[in-house]
């Protein structure tokens, strides 16, 4: 993907209730894909230019792919060489649906994956309709060079289901751009219908975070019980802490009610110094909105 034009700020639409939850914990959801509204979400039908079944053939093509990847290895069964692998394959007559194969491997991926979906857009009038409560709640601008979006990208959006060229049957462990875009167009694209969002999304496996924190951090049991049991436990809603600096703006919904926006304020002051805060209205002669900033970083 080309990030030369990408935005330096992604926004965070959410409801007031929600917004203070996150600003005082200093933590944001990443959540199960399965339980979002679009039903093609991070499920899009496989579709493949060339369908023809996987054969042996095809199984040790594979696994020439490991020899050349020494880290693959690691996934082999105990006692398992590379030769021996290779000769058990041959010795069957392998005729397996590629898009069946596929599945299974991505369906793992989606058991594990948990999604924190953002928008490049701040003042889209949908958006805050739906997702802030009808302006009552709050947008969070958050710098996109930040530890916690440094690896998001942008959802695609098409009038028909992709078609792919099957990279990531001979390398499911995306050691190759073409397998990871691949990987991207089956997990994140969507239908035109939902271009208006402007989408980016950071993703997140449970399993691999768990294994990472406990060894950056043996102590995140005790540090971050909170953390380590939703990763433990493989949740389907996991708190990824951030710092106030990862914050670099707020913008209050022009309908927010009045203890909600001065506890908003109070909060940003004490907690988020350099954050500036505007509150929105509407705009007399066009369909938009206006922001006015209250609140200097």
């Amino acid at each position: 993907m080309d990030r030369t034009n990408a935005p330096k700020i992604l926004y965070k639409y959410m409801p007031a209730e929600t917004a203070l939850k996150v600003l005082q914990t200093q933590t944001i959801r990443f959540s199960d894909p399965k339980k979002f509204n679009d039903l093609y979400d991070s499920d899009v039908p496989i579709k493949l230019r060339v369908n023809r079944n996987l054969t042996s053939k095809d199984f040790i093509a594979m696994l020439e792919e490991f020899e050349k990847n020494p880290e693959l290895k690691l996934y082999l069964p105990a006692g398992m060489t590379l030769e021996k692998m290779k000769g058990l394959v041959k010795q069957y007559r392998y005729s397996i649906n590629p898009v069946d194969h596929l599945n299974k491997t991505l369906d793992n991926m989606r058991k594990n994956m948990r999604v924190l979906s953002l928008s490049s857009n701040r003042d889209n009038l949908l958006m805050w309709a739906h997702y802030s409560n009808n302006h009552k709640g709050i947008v969070i601008g958050f710098k996109r060079n930040s530890d916690l979006l440094k690896y998001a990208t942008p959802v695609l959006y098409s009038k028909n289901i992709p078609v792919i060229d099957g990279k990531l049957l001979r390398d499911f462990k995306l050691s190759t751009k073409e397998a990871l875009r691949e990987l991207q167009v089956l997990f994140q694209t969507k239908s035109l219908d939902w271009e208006y969002e402007q989408e980016w999304r950071c993703a997140l496996d449970v399993v691999k975070r768990y294994e990472y924190c406990l060894r950056e951090n043996p102590n995140l049991k005790y540090q971050s019980s909170v953390l380590y049991e939703e990763l433990f436990c493989q949740k389907e809603f996991v708190h990824i802490p951030f710092y106030p600096e990862d914050v670099q703006s707020i913008y209050l919904g022009a309908n927010i009610n009045i203890i909600d926006e001065n506890i908003i304020i109070n909060i940003i002051r004490e907690n988020y110094p350099r954050v500036s805060i505007f509150k929105a209205s509407r705009n007399e002669n066009k369909f938009m909105l206006d922001f006015k900033r209250i609140l200097d970083s």
